[in-house]
């Protein structure tokens, strides 16, 4: 997972939240003697924020937009 770009860890995290389980604790366990702590990789959000997000994001497409009338065209 950990080379995994940015965006297939975020739909990763949407459909089995349990697999960010491990990450997320690895990365709060600050085992690094880093002033940022302990983290898989820099050049992004830490896997808590990642899950977090996943968790609360949306989907575009899933909601009840077909029950609108369009006037398209008209």
């Amino acid at each position: 997972m950990l080379l995994k770009p940015q965006g297939q860890r975020l739909a990763l995290f949407k459909a089995k939240p349990g697999s960010a389980v491990w990450w997320i604790r690895m990365e709060s366990l600050s085992l690094a003697s880093k002033p940022s702590g302990a983290r898989f990789r820099n050049d992004g959000p830490t896997y808590a924020d990642l899950a977090r997000f996943a968790a609360h994001q949306r989907d575009m497409f899933d909601s009840d937009e077909a029950s609108i009338a369009c006037f398209c065209g008209d």
